[in-house]
């Protein structure tokens, strides 16, 4: 079905072993465990990532003593056991990649101990009397203790403001990567468009200040312009992927440490402010820590922000409407690398030699351009884990 390779392991014996503490069965070829499991009373460690496992026992919630439950990877996994509250001691819960893994169970709240939680999937159930046993977002409120990377997903799913406030974030200071990530738009959800708050419910996601990685995924409402943003002051990496609407990005200028800016599949994005309010002031302070910009699919896309005097990777992709780089690219003495690609108007105007400006690009070490659907057999091994991962 995905393409996976497993292999084929006789596990009845391992559950006479009632001392073992780890048990490590990556790839395996299991569809689902034996209730027999529930034999390891002291189990601490079990790792089925990249198993084709399809459903997790009940009889697992008798494991006390697991610590770290890996799942990550298992395309196939579509549903946890419905007493997983009752692993008290778990820390460590990774679902990452978990494809068709809708929801979680209610009562994800009482994993006090609960370290690691890669995917808060937030999917209704087809059938409304089952939404009574899916965890909604309200249960991250308690969750204080995770740290490392958190994705929320199906965000379209969220009341409001005041349902959004209720994941508190603020108080996950441990948490360094943040992805918020709203359902792409199909036919079938154009009316539930109409009963959507996607700016209420950025509003409500306020992350802890501490956060080092912020990404915000299919978004679809017209401004990107929470509150919170500035307060974002250790904030490095930022990306806006697939937020068709968006107009315009929030006041990235003044966070002090960003370093990398991604923004892929913007449609509707013109600028990266609106330069009629003015808002920064002295844009010689603008930027001053980045240090690589990549834009993919930004058709309309029509200016680059200037005073970037440490960026060292500029790379641009399908933006028909950028018609000139910043002036003082020229002057940028940490500039690498220049990738062009799909862009008619800058590869005819910095072509290597013939082009008029190419003077102000020739110092930079590492300058392709070319045109759309030619790529080196780099660029084309880095497009496809881009889409993997998303």
């Amino acid at each position: 079905m995905f393409g996976e390779r497993f292999y084929d392991c006789n596990i009845g014996q391992i559950f006479n072993n009632v001392h073992l503490r780890v048990l490590y069965l990556r790839g395996v070829n299991l569809i689902a465990l034996p209730e027999s499991i529930c034999k390891l009373k002291h189990l601490r460690y079990l790792n089925l990532s990249r198993s084709s496992i399809e459903v997790l026992c009940e009889s697992i919630i008798y494991l006390q003593n697991l610590q770290m439950l890996l799942l990550n990877d298992c395309k196939r996994l579509e549903k946890l056991p419905r007493g997983l509250r009752y692993l008290r001691n778990l820390q460590r819960l990774d679902i990452t990649d978990c494809i068709s893994l809708s929801h979680l169970p209610r009562g994800i709240k009482e994993l006090s101990s609960l370290r690691t939680l890669s995917m808060f999937p937030l999917n209704k159930s087809v059938y409304p009397f089952l939404n009574k046993s899916v965890a909604k977002i309200g249960e991250l409120g308690s969750l204080n203790l995770l740290e490392g990377n958190l994705k929320i997903a199906g965000l379209e799913n969220v009341g409001g403001l005041s349902e959004a406030k209720s994941a508190n974030l603020k108080c996950k200071t441990n948490l360094s990567v943040l992805v918020l990530n709203w359902s792409k738009t199909d036919f079938s959800s154009r009316i539930q468009q109409m009963f959507t708050h996607d700016e209420e419910v950025l509003e409500g996601l306020e992350p802890t200040s501490s956060l080092k990685e912020l990404r915000i995924w299919d978004y679809r409402g017209k401004i990107i312009s929470p509150s919170w943003m500035l307060n974002l002051k250790n904030l490095v990496e930022i990306e806006f992927y697939w937020c068709k609407k968006c107009e315009h990005i929030p006041a990235l200028p003044r966070l002090p440490n960003l370093r990398v800016i991604v923004l892929r599949c913007m449609d509707s994005l013109k600028c990266f402010h609106d330069d009629h309010t003015n808002m920064f002031g002295n844009t010689t302070t603008m930027f001053p820590c980045l240090q690589k910009l990549d834009i993919l699919n930004c058709p309309v896309l029509n200016s680059l922000p200037s005073h970037l005097p440490k960026l060292e990777v500029l790379s641009l992709d399908c933006c028909k409407k950028l018609v000139s780089l910043p002036d003082e690219i020229q002057s940028l003495n940490f500039m690498k690398t220049l990738k062009i690609r799909g862009c008619k108007h800058l590869r005819k105007r910095y072509d290597k030699e013939i082009g008029v400006d190419w003077h102000k690009i020739s110092h930079i070490p590492n300058v392709r351009i070319r045109p759309y659907g030619e790529v080196d057999d780099d660029e084309e091994d880095e497009e496809k884990i881009d889409e993997i991962d998303k």
